[in-house]
């Protein structure tokens, strides 16, 4: 006979075993992945401020866009595929 699904009174029964200890060092050991996580990312956006400071660079930004956008019509009018 098969059974489609797991009922709820199935699970009440189901016996699973527990690490106390082991699962608080995962949980302590997620917390503090996260905090070095936040912390670092912190730091990075620090760093990159200063360098991009110290090469004055801090509010550099382009004279003409790196990309450009053209209609598929206009393209085939010029026959040119190019940046531009």
């Amino acid at each position: 006979m098969a059974q489609p699904h797991v009922a709820p009174s199935y699970l009440n029964d189901l016996l699973i075993p527990q690490f106390d200890r082991l699962e608080s060092r995962v949980d302590r050991l997620v917390d503090t992945s996260i905090a070095l996580e936040s912390t670092s990312s912190e730091g990075m956006r620090d760093a990159e401020r200063t360098l991009l400071s110290a090469l004055g660079l801090a509010d550099w930004a382009p004279l003409e866009p790196f990309a450009y956008a053209a209609k598929s019509a206009d393209v085939r009018t010029a026959a040119r595929f190019d940046a531009q």
